[in-house]
């Protein structure tokens, strides 16, 4: 493993720990070496070429990554490579997301955040946000409370799996890892049966055959490990051989329509930070690490794929990577955000 000496995510799936040294300045200075180190900042010409602050109220125009902190909303356009900042979300609506919270559409207008960190409480909270859309664009249409999770819980994930969103695991305390599932059926959320492992701070996702889960802690110097399945028709969770260690805080895209075939990026073991790519097959449950490795070891970063590129942002490191199948490159610009932000506030994609 290809670790980090300055960022580790420490064993208690509560923060990006920065070596005893204060988070890096999100004041842009000129990078010092050609491929820049994971310190690096972006000069103001890059930040002018690839970051377009913006005070207008958010037009509903989500990006392909999207990340939502306590004042601002950042949405990446790959097309563009540029981010889009927005500072005002909303003239009426308060949206509030919590530390560690989980965010996932669940159709194109539409998200659902949940859960969250609050003054050191699980929160049960779940919120639906809807962008209303038109030709001169969208706005923030409807804030709407959902009902309350039956279990307060932080670093956990959100999936929709025919139709139905699920909450998965995570932490309701620096001690108390989950292993519980929720659905959202009938406007009630409905307890499902758990996964084999508590995890927090791990990877899921859902199939056309499944919902996987992958990775993760399950206590303080703990990992989970594994890889586990549901499937609806069964109604439970199977545990999945797997030869290679699964690590927490991996990021994940898919290498087709179906997510018949995945990337895993990254993550951690709690001491060290991975640049490692792991692929995975949800037909055959084949696993293999491949040759490439990021640029930079990296843990719960954000990953988007369109077409044969995949852009690579996040997970302790200010600079981004672009990554087509054969090659990975350091980009010369990252999320304008600061890495403690980076572990902390929720993110989706849009697919």
């Amino acid at each position: 493993m290809e670790s980090s000496n300055t960022l580790k995510l420490n064993s208690e799936a509560t923060e990006f720990v920065p070596g005893g040294n204060p988070p890096p300045s999100t004041q842009p200075v000129p990078p010092v070496e050609a491929v820049p180190s994971p310190e690096a900042q972006v000069s103001d010409s890059l930040a002018n070429e690839h970051y377009k602050y913006d005070d207008r109220i958010f037009q509903g125009k989500y990006g392909n990554i999207n990340v939502l902190t306590k004042t601002q909303l950042l949405c990446f356009n790959p097309a563009e490579e540029k981010w889009y900042i927005h500072s005002t979300i909303s003239e009426s609506k308060i949206i509030k997301p919590e530390k560690y919270c989980s965010i996932c559409m669940i159709d194109g207008t539409t998200f659902v955040m949940t859960g969250g960190l609050c003054k050191g409480v699980a929160q049960c909270t779940a919120t639906k946000v809807q962008i209303s859309t038109s030709y001169e664009g969208g706005r923030i249409e409807e804030v709407t409370p959902y009902t309350r999770l039956v279990e307060g819980r932080y670093l956990h994930s959100s999936v929709v799996y025919k139709g139905t969103l699920y909450i998965l695991g995570g932490q309701s305390s620096p001690s108390v890892f989950l292993n519980t599932v929720e659905s959202y059926k009938e406007n009630i959320w409905q307890i499902m049966p758990p996964m084999n492992k508590a995890r927090s701070t791990f990877t899921a996702f859902a199939s056309h055959n499944g919902i996987y889960v992958a990775g993760g802690f399950e206590g303080a110097n703990l990992l989970s490990g594994g890889i586990e399945k549901f499937t609806d028709e069964l109604n439970r969770w199977d545990l999945i051989n797997t030869e290679i260690p699964m690590l927490a805080g991996m990021t994940l895209t898919s290498c087709d329509n179906f997510n018949t075939g995945v990337l895993l990026f990254g993550g951690s073991d709690g001491n060290e930070i991975s640049n490692r790519i792991v692929e995975f097959n949800t037909e055959t449950n084949a696993q293999r690490v491949r040759e490439q490795t990021l640029v930079f070891p990296r843990a719960r970063a954000l990953a988007y794929k369109k077409y044969d590129k995949i852009w690579i942002f996040g997970g302790g490191v200010n600079v981004g990577e672009e990554f087509d199948k054969t090659v990975v490159k350091a980009l010369e610009y990252g999320i304008p955000i600061n890495t403690y932000e980076q572990l902390s506030a929720p993110f989706f994609i849009k697919n």
